[in-house]
């Protein structure tokens, strides 16, 4: 009995995947920034005299840099394989 792997069988609902996890990083950045008063700590660069980015603020910056990086990878992965198609064609 051999098994093989077929990479077609599962990549749509994998990059939908990536798309739905990036999406939710976001949805969890945004909410993170009005959540973070009660820990934000130093203020790295100020804006104004009452605002400015603080250290709790770059958890938002890395989920949103996730973020891309999943979505872009999903674009990438998508027109690849599109490609690949093609050229069997």
């Amino acid at each position: 009995m051999t098994l093989t792997a077929r990479p077609t069988d599962h990549a749509p609902r994998f990059l939908l995947t990536r798309r739905v996890v990036a999406v939710v990083l976001v949805v969890a950045a945004v909410a993170w920034l009005p959540l973070n008063h009660d820990i934000e700590g130093p203020i790295l660069y100020g804006i104004d005299a009452t605002h400015g980015i603080t250290t709790a603020d770059l958890a938002s910056v890395a989920l949103f840099l996730l973020a891309r990086v999943l979505f872009l990878s999903s674009i990438g992965r998508r027109r690849s394989r599109a490609r690949t198609t093609l050229a069997r064609a």
